[in-house]
């Protein structure tokens, strides 16, 4: 478990901060990962275990869904306490251009609209309508009390995985 932690899902989801991703992506990887908790196992696809069993036995080994969700959290509050003088922190603070549009076949889904439903669980928190008008002031005030943040999110990540 620590050769795949260490090595090989370190490799695979490197950068992964950064991407918008599809379910087909994330289900590829999820495969991916399956197949290899398996292997350790020596478990077979044919003995129908349960992929939730697999990860108990595995040391509760978190969905790669669940993994990229929190790296980007946790890269987002990077990006939140970055200068706006930094490309990152300006292309997030400044907003879109009012004549810019996608081209024909390029994908709707941004890095910003990933971002507010992998932070959809907080908006509980902080109400709707706050988070809606105040979510970047809300997204730097965790960010910058990292002893909260880091709580949410490990308290998101035994929720996802229990």
């Amino acid at each position: 478990m620590k050769v795949l932690n260490a090595s090989v899902l370190s490799v695979l989801l490197y950068g992964l901060e950064t991407w918008t991703m599809t379910k087909a992506d994330v289900m590829t990887l999820d495969t991916f990962q399956m197949y290899a908790l398996r292997a350790i196992l020596d478990v077979s696809s044919l003995q129908r275990l349960r992929n939730t069993d697999i990860r108990e036995v595995c040391y509760r080994q978190s969905t790669i869904d669940n993994t990229i969700r929190l790296r980007r959290l946790c890269w987002l509050g990077h990006v939140a306490l970055m200068p706006e003088g930094r490309l990152c922190g300006s292309i997030w603070h400044n907003p879109k251009p009012s004549g810019w549009h996608c081209m024909r076949n390029a994908s709707k889904c941004t890095w910003d609209s990933t971002i507010q439903k992998d932070l959809s669980f907080l908006k509980s928190s902080y109400g709707s309508v706050n988070w809606h008008n105040n979510s970047t002031s809300i997204i730097k005030d965790l960010a910058s009390d990292w002893v909260q943040c880091q709580r949410i999110l490990r308290g998101q990540a035994t929720a996802d995985v229990t």
